[in-house]
């Protein structure tokens, strides 16, 4: 469940707003409100909402002022609502990342769709967290044992494709390389990582092209090929089966975790 607070001074419209909303079906709740900023802020502090709803024009502390104490401290989401006369302080707030804005007299309707988008960037964004955990605890793994309890010959190996990861690698480049057969080497690849080469290779690979996409500076196809994938169908197949999204799907994610 969602925690949700609500900021607005003028107590007819903010009991308006609590009373009007389908929190439940939401998979929120409204665990607090405040009058004003300050009280908005200590609010903020104690009960770690996942949703603001706050009035811009209130006494005491404003809430762009609020917004501006709290928001890089506390990453909840927020919703202005204001009316016409203030809109350049909203169009402020929109600098903090917040996007949605409604005017007043509030429609109902606007400020629960308003609530099913955010409702929805907290999933993926919860989605995207765990997704990077994952992952991060599999390159660790992958890190320490490179770094630890490893013969020379997987370290040779792992070296390599650090080295070569951008180029075409086939096991007869590793023979080549360690002197020891393709057999060897993989029983050998296998036994101290607990990963075939091949998925090591892939894994390594796409770590990296996760940072790429994260950057974003180039198109994903152009990532992938720079990345030593030529054949594309074959590249989406193996980014979804390591990470359980497509690289569009981590992008869109990623996106959202911006804003």
């Amino acid at each position: 469940m969602l925690k949700v607070l609500v900021i607005e001074d003028e107590r007819i419209i903010r009991e308006g707003l609590i009373l009007s909303i389908p929190w439940l079906s939401l998979n929120c709740e409204v665990v607090a409100q405040a009058s004003n900023g300050e009280e908005g802020i200590e609010a903020i502090k104690t009960f770690l909402p996942d949703i603001v709803i706050c009035d811009i024009n209130m006494p005491i502390l404003n809430g762009l002022d609020m917004i501006k104490h709290t928001m890089n401290d506390y990453r909840y989401e927020a919703i202005i609502i204001s009316g016409y006369s203030e809109f350049s302080y909203a169009k402020e707030a929109m600098k903090y990342g917040i996007q949605e804005y409604i005017l007043k007299p509030v429609d109902h309707q606007e400020l629960t769709q308003a609530l099913v988008r955010l409702v929805n960037k907290i999933k993926e964004k919860k989605v995207f967290n765990e997704f990077i955990n994952q992952f991060s605890e599999k390159i660790n793994i992958l890190k320490f044992k490179s770094d630890g309890d490893t013969s020379w010959v997987v370290r040779k190996m792992i070296e390599y494709v650090s080295e070569h990861y951008h180029q075409k690698i086939i096991m007869s480049d590793l023979v080549e390389v360690c002197k020891q057969s393709a057999t060897s080497l993989h029983q050998s690849f296998k036994k101290e990582t607990g990963y075939t080469f091949n998925q090591f290779l892939n894994l390594y690979r796409v770590q990296l092209i996760i940072s790429e996409i994260i950057k974003d500076e180039l198109p994903i196809n152009e990532i992938a090929f720079s990345h030593g994938y030529s054949d594309m169908k074959y590249f989406y197949e193996v980014f979804k089966k390591i990470t359980g999204y497509s690289p569009s799907e981590i992008k869109r994610i990623i996106d959202l975790k911006r804003k």
